[in-house]
């Protein structure tokens, strides 16, 4: 019984401790958080796929990524040795998730004439975007659809 009446003479001790409530503090804004973004893109290095990343300011879509795969290395990339097995390719790119763990990246150009090489540089730049954006890199295969053919489903050989 003089436990219970200790606990309840402490509990009553400690609501009434003294702090008085208060309104809203305004205190400004909030914190904004900078960040940058590393988008990783493949190209070619002494006939190898090799993996650069670029730092950028904002968020990239996938086909923001493409887009700048297809631009090819930018001179800093090319002065370390950075090429592409890509040809020119004019257009809109699109990127659309057909199943789990399958994608279609669509061109407006021809994509029967494609080498491995350049194959392997757009499956695995969307695929590494896909990742960064969902986590679903890992088993995930793409078909590279252009105006005239389609290249069957292939998974990146590095990730």
């Amino acid at each position: 019984m003089r436990r219970a009446l200790v606990l309840v003479v402490a509990l009553a001790v400690l609501a009434g401790c003294g702090v008085r409530p208060s309104g809203v503090v305004r205190a400004g804004e909030a914190p904004r958080k900078y960040t940058t973004e590393v988008t990783a893109l493949y190209f070619e290095m002494r006939g190898q796929l090799a993996r650069t990343e670029r730092t950028e300011s904002k968020s990239l879509t996938v086909s923001q990524k493409v887009d700048l795969l297809l631009a090819g290395p930018d001179p800093e990339e090319r002065g370390q040795g950075f090429e592409t097995a890509l040809p020119a390719m004019p257009g809109t790119v699109e990127i659309v998730r057909v199943a789990t763990h399958r994608y279609e990246l669509r061109l407006r150009s021809t994509v029967t004439n494609l080498s491995a090489l350049a194959l392997d540089q757009l499956v695995c730049t969307v695929l590494a975007g896909e990742a960064a954006e969902h986590a679903m890199a890992v088993g995930s295969v793409v078909a590279v659809v252009g105006t005239a053919g389609r290249r069957e489903d292939r998974g990146c050989p590095v990730l």
